[in-house]
């Protein structure tokens, strides 16, 4: 049995969560193509507006346009609705992690189990269906996911960490970044 102390940081775990521009509501990645889109279809309603008032031409187009720019708004809209969810989550689910008072990590043969305070959660080493180890951050895909920065922990524990996934989980099934 092998215990290694977590030394809990919100920081460290926003800057995992919402690195890569995640963080942002309409520039995140999966919001960022359909944010132009709308602003482009806009900026082309609005041209197409001004052309039609003063000529009173193309209104076909103008409501043509238009209806792509309210679709597409409302696709954007519902990305941007998950966004908000997401990052609603995340921030709830850091400040429950951050009342805990004791992070211990426990690994057994068997058994990997966190325990927070009084709380214990324990998943079995086969139930880990996918792993991603980078310089910065482990991964831990089971029933639930788990994620343990290595500012959590001491440089040694982080790396004795490393090595234990990998033997536990194999190296066949290990997905490393």
């Amino acid at each position: 049995m092998t215990e290694i102390i977590l030394n809990f940081n919100k920081k460290d775990f926003e800057d995992i969560f919402f690195r890569d521009g995640n963080e942002k509501i309409f520039f995140s990645p999966s919001t960022k193509e359909g944010t132009k889109l709308s602003l482009i279809f806009g900026s082309i309603c609005l041209i197409l507006l001004i052309f039609g008032i003063f000529t009173d031409k193309l209104w076909f187009l103008f409501f043509f346009v238009l209806l792509a720019f309210i679709i597409q708004s409302i696709r954007s809209i519902t990305e941007i609705s998950k966004i908000l969810k997401w990052r609603k989550g995340v921030k709830k689910y850091l400040e429950n992690t951050s009342k805990y008072q004791s992070n211990k990590l426990v690994i057994t043969e068997q058994t990997f189990s966190i325990l927070q305070d009084k709380n214990e959660t324990i998943e079995l080493w086969s139930n880990f269906k996918r792993v991603e180890i980078r310089e910065d951050v482990i991964f831990l895909y089971g029933q639930e996911q788990f994620i343990f920065p290595k500012k959590s922990m001491k440089l040694d524990d982080y790396e004795m960490f490393v090595t234990m996934v990998r033997k536990k989980i194999g190296c066949a099934d290990l997905e490393t970044s």
